[in-house]
């Protein structure tokens, strides 16, 4: 049988989370310590997998910048800030290119984010992306983040 799906993920491979360095200065090590805190909720999200739990994304999200922001010595409350901004992701700039591309090839395309799907939709709208998709899931809402296979086996 022929590849049919393409399944995404959304933050840091269809839009471009250095947004939520804002608030925090903005600087490329602002960015570094986005990407870093956003590396520690998604390890803290799959711990939620294994043991049960289900901590909504964008608290696990603040958690990790608070954390990161108070290791260099920073203002932690900045955190608050910088989740705001989650919704305000853009896409990056290959990314609606390379969307249409395989839609010419006939693929059909879905995204399966850790986010709730209200938020994920919010952010593919935002990026001008959701057009694109005709799945957008959550694995949170699935039961378990990813790599748990609840969230594919509902894709």
């Amino acid at each position: 049988m022929p590849l049919q799906w393409v399944l995404f993920n959304l933050t840091g491979t269809l839009v471009d989370p250095s947004v939520m360095a804002q608030p925090l200065g903005d600087s490329g090590a602002d960015e570094d310590l986005v990407l870093a805190a956003l590396d520690d909720a998604i390890t803290m999200a799959m711990a939620d997998a294994l043991t049960g739990a289900l901590t909504p994304l964008d608290e696990l999200v603040e958690a990790a910048m608070r954390r990161r922001l108070r290791l260099a010595g920073s203002d932690e409350t900045k955190a608050a800030a910088a989740r705001e901004l989650m919704g305000t992701m853009p896409a990056y700039i290959e990314v609606p290119g390379a969307l249409e591309s395989l839609r010419a090839r006939g693929m059909r395309l879905g995204v399966l984010a850790q986010s709730a799907t209200h938020a994920t939709d919010s952010v593919l709208r935002f990026a001008g992306l959701r057009d694109r998709f005709e799945l957008v899931l959550s694995a949170q809402e699935a039961g378990a983040y990813k790599p748990d296979l609840r969230g594919y086996r509902m894709a």
